[in-house]
């Protein structure tokens, strides 16, 4: 088992930076780490963070030799445009954000690894884009849409950080606790001091009532239904102490609709499985794009 020893939260010395402008004008931050002459990946991190959240896990030499991975914040997220209405949170607008984000880094076919929420912008990818746009899907500690990630798949302490968001009394203290759900395993028991701080701090510098709109936004399952019973390749890696993803669901999902999936489960680890094994994670995404999820 690795586990991260740095507390820089700053973006690898050879990251690209790019300030990327959405089909609505809005702008999404984003940065490139890795080879551009190797596989290409798009790397999406979970709900109320921001794509920092890998700066340390996207220095890893195994992913800097052997991709090239692109990382943005999410509308809504971290340094990118945090539209305030229903309208903006549109799912064609996440899809046309994936596109902005691979046209202005000249990505071909790029496989999505989403941890968390950030595994759900494949749904928006499926409506509204070209079913050839991915080379495969990587579910990391995720789901494939909305409605299973914050519906069966959502594990107790979840439910009570969203409900705990709900009131400036309890909001704090349920960003404390989400963030600690997101770090402890039996592994790791208690949460490194800079880590909490860094996640605490991307979840309190968003607008609480974004949250609200992220989670009540609309998806159309059926488009990426079709895309996994089309043959595309998917894994799903996740930890067995999960405090916030039940991966078994998200297995019984993707069994369901997947024509082909690899399915792997880590033993007593939790949701934040970069960071907790970096080096097996960071290996098995590898592997996946080079192997299994290469453009044809």
């Amino acid at each position: 088992m690795g586990s991260s020893s740095s507390n820089s939260t700053r973006p690898p010395p050879t990251a690209d930076v790019k300030i990327v402008r959405s089909s609505d004008g809005e702008h999404i931050y984003a940065e490139a780490t890795g080879d551009p002459s190797k596989p290409h990946a798009v790397l999406l991190h979970g709900l109320a963070l921001s794509g920092a959240v890998f700066d340390e896990f996207c220095a890893t030499p195994k992913l800097l030799e052997n991709l090239y991975i692109v990382r943005y914040d999410i509308r809504g997220h971290g340094r990118s445009g945090m539209p305030m209405s229903p309208e903006g949170h549109a799912s064609k607008l996440y899809a046309d954000d994936f596109k902005a984000v691979v046209d202005a880094f000249e990505l071909r076919k790029p496989t999505l690894i989403g941890w968390s929420m950030g595994g759900i912008i494949s749904a928006d990818i499926a409506a509204h884009l070209p079913a050839d746009t991915l080379s495969g899907i990587f579910y990391l500690s995720s789901a494939p849409h909305k409605n299973v990630i914050l519906g069966p798949a959502a594990a107790p302490a979840l439910g009570a950080a969203i409900q705990g968001c709900s009131s400036p009394s309890t909001l704090l203290g349920a960003l404390v606790d989400f963030a600690d759900a997101c770090i402890s395993s039996p592994t790791h028991p208690t949460s490194p001091y800079h880590l909490r701080c860094q996640l605490v701090g991307a979840m309190a510098l968003q607008p609480n009532d974004m949250r609200g709109l992220i989670l009540t936004r609309e998806q159309d399952s059926a488009p990426l239904e079709k895309l996994l019973a089309g043959g595309i390749p998917v894994l799903v890696m996740y930890g067995t102490e999960d405090k916030l993803t039940q991966g078994g669901v998200v297995e019984d999902e993707i069994r369901k609709h997947a024509k082909e999936a690899e399915l792997l489960a880590v033993p007593g680890a939790g949701h934040m499985l970069f960071w907790e094994k970096p080096t097996l994670v960071a290996s098995t995404v590898v592997r996946f794009v080079t192997e299994r999820a290469q453009p044809s």
